[in-house]
């Protein structure tokens, strides 16, 4: 999991991954992105038998999680389980999703149900994929987690607050996209991997809460300027010429003015950040590989 700056959240995810009982201190890396609070310092005594690697800067969520990836392939590892710090494992969820990873050889990625933190309101049961207008609406969002059916479904993607992958598929597409920095890294990846034969499925009977946007909330232009940014970075991977095109039309006439509105509402700078995203999204999709 990657910590910046979020010391008590990072304690708490720790905990429920200990009290799961599937994993040992051993098995938990928490890779620290340059935070200034004394996080490293403090998890250290916290959880003494946790792995804590320090990068020294923010390198964001892609190259964050890269560089530890490649390290712990090197040392044989299977499978990863990436977690955002702001969330926490229900009891036995870990061996759920296990279990669902090896239990035939083409499932490459496994999500579980997110839930709001502290409720029974979904996030998200696997996210679905909208190229027309370069948006990616969560399946049973907003509904309750009692009232839908749990099982393994097969999605376009899962979300990056918690994923669990094969080594097998980083070995053959590759991790994240380094120059993503920040968002829609784990649908290039899960759109890659099946691209490449894998199955990307949520199994929803593992439940993991998220407390949505903890920490990017306190830079909301910074949010904006990637959220957009790289919206248009996947469309080019992944989608059609065509896609892209009618995603920027959305953006230009209806998405931007309308973010500028609020923004000018609310006197910060959102607006301007979601503008400069698009025009920078555009200039680098241009030379975005397609897959």
């Amino acid at each position: 999991m990657l910590n910046y700056n979020g010391l008590e959240d990072t304690r708490r995810c720790v905990s429920s991954l200990l009290a799961d009982g599937g994993a040992a201190p051993s098995d938990i890396v928490i890779v620290d992105n340059g935070s200034s609070d004394g996080s490293p310092a403090e998890l250290r005594r916290s959880f003494p038998g946790v792995r804590l690697v320090e990068h020294g800067r923010n390198l964001g969520y892609a190259e964050g999680y890269n560089k530890v990836l490649e390290k712990l392939m090197s040392e044989g590892k299977h499978a990863f389980l990436l977690l955002n710090n702001d969330t926490i494992v229900h009891k036995d969820s870990l061996g759920k999703m296990e279990e669902t990873l090896h239990a035939s050889p083409d499932t490459g990625i496994v999500g579980p149900a997110i839930i709001d933190m502290g409720t029974a309101k979904i996030q998200s049961m696997g996210i679905s994929a909208n190229w027309w207008r370069g948006k990616s609406p969560p399946r049973n969002g907003a509904k309750d987690y009692g009232s839908v059916p749990h099982g393994v479904e097969d999605v376009d993607f899962v979300s990056g607050s918690a994923m669990l992958i094969g080594r097998e598929v980083i070995e053959k597409v590759g991790a994240f996209p380094s120059h993503f920095f920040l968002y829609s890294e784990e649908k290039d990846l899960c759109f890659r991997a099946k691209k490449a034969g894998y199955r990307v499925v949520c199994d929803s009977r593992a439940v993991v809460e998220h407390r949505k946007e903890s920490t990017v909330r306190r830079y909301p232009e910074l949010q904006a300027y990637y959220v957009t940014r790289n919206r248009f970075l996947v469309t080019k991977r992944h989608a059609g010429l065509v896609h892209l095109m009618t995603f920027t039309f959305w953006m230009l006439l209806v998405e931007v003015p309308f973010s500028l509105y609020q923004a000018g509402v609310a006197g910060n700078g959102v607006g301007l950040a979601t503008l400069k995203g698009m025009l920078r999204g555009l200039v680098m999709a241009a030379n975005e590989p397609r897959f």
